[in-house]
């Protein structure tokens, strides 16, 4: 009882009684454990032997069935009748019923046979005890097309019992014919021998239960014998053909079907193609039970003794210096000590809680500190000198012939905070480094560290300066659980191949050059910073383009504008992001100069507003999308400008006219003027300012785009379409189409079909 008061009271005690029975559960544990395996293989192997046993003794009854064979058949050959009945197309009723006679006798002789026939092929004829009929069944047709060394094939199938009653029982049975050759090569020999006479005869032996069943199969895994009425669980563990072919002599192993174990058992019978097959529930056998339990017992007896001597002396080494004090319990004075005991006590668990706070807190510091040291070299922020080893407080271990530095980034952040609680936000933050940690772990110095908004950076150590496969599947892995479980399309950026840790900011800042590549690689990707994906060298602004664009502009043609901002992106696909970004802002540049109005805001853009603009385009698409609406805007204010100032003027009354007209040939300037009622110098310098191209270079813009939408949607001929836009000179049409559209209209007809078709 003061032992269990004490217990109660302090803490040093209560530490001792736990740590005793925490070692005393472990070892108790390791103890049963290695006995159940032990004891569990042992019995494993002994019901192996005892099921291949007994089936050895099955197959012992089956050969002697097999060989009783022989003697019944040159019995049957030995018979005139039976000869005669075989080679002969016909034979006497009188002849027919005594060879009947000879086989009932022989039946009778062996009581294991069912039924005894003889075939002949050629009048398609059975005679036998179960009877005489006409019209073989194919089973036995078919032998004469097999090849057998012995000549005798077996398989099963369902049979009356007497042919010449209809309605008589039919019972399954195992099929034996005899091919004979030479002279009696037109007849067979069939003996039946029921299934139930073998199910009688392979029932399962005391000694391994009647729990076993008991199963006969061909070479090509047919169940031949069923002798145990064998559930379709157990039928699903007997092996496949493939397998019977390997088994030599016998195999055993340990099945399972819908969470039950079972034992199954094969031997290759000594009857040519049969295999004999056991299953049974698998059941552990422990043989001199009563002695294993003394032999348990003694073995944990033992071990509770050794635990009690350690943690006897655990005990005294630790708590020694608390002798004095509980020996002052004896003492009159008790009451006093006991409080200087609980106070030694409650001061003891109070150390050791902080104890363990402080570890904590140490951990969780150096991993900040390290994470903060590693950032800043990344960042420029530590420039470390030559040879410089990294501070005693970082954790990371820098070993490794190479590094490289590994960017991960969410493709749509903005996306990725508005649908996730901060909370949220910090275990995928969480689960991230986790997964990642668990697919490339071995490869990776950190775990992720945010160096730039929505920028997670990983330096991974390499034996090579390549990528190995590993850490690239790897983090395709991750792209795809992200993408499956949380909708989140990750793209990773790996820099180049640095062999020091102090050169980990020129990694760091090709990693973050190369992620501006899924610009032309899209998102999701696995992008190396190294390589230029085929990009073209030193390419040339796209001018033709850029020019077909502006001429739709001053057109008002949307349509127009789209294909060539489309032709012009396509241009850009093939060349590296500084190329792509440049030429964009370019083309920006020039739309806003020369083609917007000049009060339009869009002029005071500065340039780098624009570079900055076009930088931050994640894809070609999104480019486009970009500049088809700085088109629209810019149509939309000069139509604005023009709807303002000159709805009715006679500029707009002559482009209306022309809408209408253009198909007059003998349509000019100077008839324009006259119907505006001013003088052609007037009306073209009128014309000139306000829709900033010439009157005859607007109407020649004009024909030529009717052209070329007949072209696109007509079978017309050339020439057709020439005099329909009011050009009757086909060659002067040919020139100035081609100088405009850079292809004559037979190959733009042509290029418009091809890209209908591609689109379909």
């Amino acid at each position: 009882m003061a032992v269990l008061r004490k217990i109660k009271k302090f803490y040093l005690y209560r530490k001792i009684v736990l740590s005793f029975l925490l070692l005393n559960m472990i070892s108790t544990l390791f103890v049963s454990g290695a006995l159940y395996l032990i004891f569990r293989d042992t019995s494993q192997k002994e019901q192996a032997a005892y099921s291949l046993e007994n089936l050895s003794q099955l197959d012992s009854s089956a050969e002697r069935i097999y060989e009783s064979l022989s003697p019944a058949i040159n019995y049957i050959l030995a018979s005139g009748y039976a000869s005669s009945f075989m080679e002969r197309k016909d034979l006497g009723r009188l002849e027919e019923f005594r060879l009947l006679e000879n086989l009932k006798v022989l039946q009778t002789a062996n009581a294991q046979f069912g039924f005894i026939g003889v075939v002949n092929l050629n009048t398609d004829r059975y005679l036998g005890t179960r009877g005489v009929y006409t019209g073989l069944e194919d089973p036995i047709r078919q032998v004469r097309n097999k090849e057998e060394e012995n000549g005798l094939f077996f398989f099963k199938r369902n049979v009356r019992k007497n042919e010449n009653i209809e309605d008589s029982k039919t019972i399954p049975v195992l099929t034996f014919v005899y091919v004979p050759k030479g002279r009696y090569a037109s007849g067979l020999i069939v003996i039946d021998v029921e299934e139930s006479y073998f199910r009688e005869l392979f029932q399962p032996q005391e000694r391994i239960g009647h729990d076993a069943q008991v199963f006969v199969l061909g070479e090509d895994g047919e169940i031949l014998i069923d002798a145990g009425n064998g559930s379709t669980s157990c039928r699903e563990l007997l092996p496949d053909a493939k397998k019977l072919r390997m088994t030599e002599t016998s195999f055993t192993a340990r099945e399972s079907v819908g969470g039950e174990k079972y034992m199954v058992a094969c031997l290759k019978s000594s009857v040519p193609g049969w295999y004999f097959v056991s299953v049974r529930a698998g059941q552990e056998i422990l043989p001199a039970a009563k002695e294993l339990l003394f032999f348990v017992a003694g073995i944990e007896a033992l071990m509770i003794g050794v635990n009690l001597l350690v943690t006897f002396l655990l005990a005294q080494r630790i708590y020694s210096p608390l002798g004095s004090l509980y020996r002052k319990l004896e003492h009159k004075d008790a009451e006093e000590h006991i409080n200087e005991i609980e106070a030694f006590d409650q001061a003891f668990e109070t150390y050791e809680k902080r104890t363990s706070a402080l570890e904590e807190y140490r951990s969780r510091s150096a991993r900040f500190l390290s994470d903060s040291w590693l950032k800043a070299v990344a960042r420029g922020e530590i420039i470390p000198q030559e040879q410089e080893n990294p501070p005693e407080y970082c954790e990371f271990s820098f070993d490794a012939a190479y590094y490289r530095v590994l960017l991960i980034s969410f493709a749509d952040n903005d996306d990725f905070l508005e649908r996730f609680s901060e909370k949220d936000q910090q275990i995928i933050e969480f689960a991230l480094g986790n997964i990642l940690q668990e697919l490339i772990g071995s490869y990776c110095v950190n775990l992720p560290v945010m160096t730039e908004t929505n920028c997670r950076m990983v330096v991974l150590k390499l034996k090579t300066p390549a990528v190995p496969s590993e850490v690239l599947l790897g983090i395709g892995e991750l792209q795809n659980e992200f993408m499956c479980h949380m909708s989140l399309v990750i793209e990773a950026c790996y820099g180049k191949c640095v062999s020091h840790w102090g050169e980990l900011r020129s990694s760091w800042l090709s990693a973050m050059e190369g992620q501006r590549k899924r610009l032309f690689l899209g998102s999701g990707v696995i992008i190396d910073a190294e390589y230029d994906y085929g990009r073209i060298r030193n390419p040339e602004y796209p001018y033709k383009a850029a020019k077909n664009l502006g001429e739709s502009l001053f057109a008002g043609d949307s349509q127009g504008i789209r294909r060539e901002i489309h032709h012009f992106v396509e241009r850009l696909e093939k060349m590296d992001v500084d190329n792509i970004i440049g030429f964009a802002a370019r083309l920006y540049h020039e739309m806003v100069q020369n083609y917007s109005p000049e009060d339009s805001s869009l002029r005071s853009q500065p340039a780098d507003q624009i570079r900055r603009a076009m930088d931050g385009v994640d894809s070609m698409e999104e480019l486009s999308q970009l500049l088809e609406k700085l088109a629209d805007r810019i149509m939309e204010e000069r139509k604005r400008k023009q709807e303002d100032g000159a709805s009715n003027d006679a500029v707009s009354a002559a482009r209306s006219y022309m809408e209408e007209h253009y198909m007059d040939s003998s349509l000019s300037v100077e008839m324009l003027a006259d119907i505006a009622g001013l003088s052609p110098a007037y009306f073209g310098k009128l014309f000139f300012t306000t829709v900033h191209v010439s009157c005859n270079d607007y109407l020649m813009e004009l024909r030529l785009r009717k052209a070329a939408e007949l072209l696109a949607e007509t079978q017309d001929t050339v020439s057709t379409i020439s005099q329909a836009v009011g050009i009757n000179s086909t060659n002067y049409f040919y020139i100035v189409f081609k100088k405009k559209y850079g292809c004559t209209p037979v190959q733009y007809r042509r290029q418009i079909k091809e890209e209908q078709e591609n689109g379909k």
